[in-house]
């Protein structure tokens, strides 16, 4: 267990089982979690490095819920897990500036995303704000053409009169 302090907050973390769970855990095969993680940690270097000292990998969250808006993804709640405890709590969030955007660390004492954890005794760290651009290969969902009405019709009566 490691004390470390940072801001207002006092952690008491178990640096390696922490980087345990994050080395063993399943990811998301979703486009939305791909696209967080190719991109998580050369965007956010501050961030990185934050989260690295609590043992915490950037590109491997426990939970992302995203919407996508004019061609980046916006993660508006990405979720970690640290083995440990937050000893002493701020009053507020830690801000980050880091990507060109100010990203919120909120800290729960008592996990609130679903998690893999089982070690019990753990706490989560939840980023707020996290803008990616949209990079995979494959487009997003929502730029794909949509079939209208009238299209779906016409096709639906074609294949009728074959």
């Amino acid at each position: 267990m490691a004390i470390i302090e940072k801001e207002d907050y006092v952690f008491d973390v178990d640096i390696d089982k922490t980087r345990e769970y994050y080395a063993t855990r399943t990811l998301c095969d979703c486009n939305e979690c791909q696209n967080f993680y190719r991109q998580a940690e050369s965007a956010f270097p501050k961030l990185k490095d934050y989260l690295s000292d609590l043992g915490i990998d950037i590109s491997r969250p426990d939970e992302i819920c995203s919407t996508y808006h004019w061609g980046e993804d916006r993660y508006f709640a990405v979720s970690y897990t640290a083995v440990g405890e937050c000893v002493k709590c701020g009053e507020y969030e830690i801000d980050i500036e880091d990507g060109g955007t100010v990203i919120s660390l909120v800290i729960n004492k008592d996990p609130v995303f679903p998690h893999e954890q089982e070690e019990g005794r753990c706490f989560e760290i939840v980023l707020y704000n996290v803008r990616l651009p949209w990079v995979l290969e494959v487009p997003h969902e929502e730029e794909k053409p949509k079939i209208g009405i009238w299209t779906r019709i016409k096709r639906s009566f074609i294949k009728k009169n074959k």
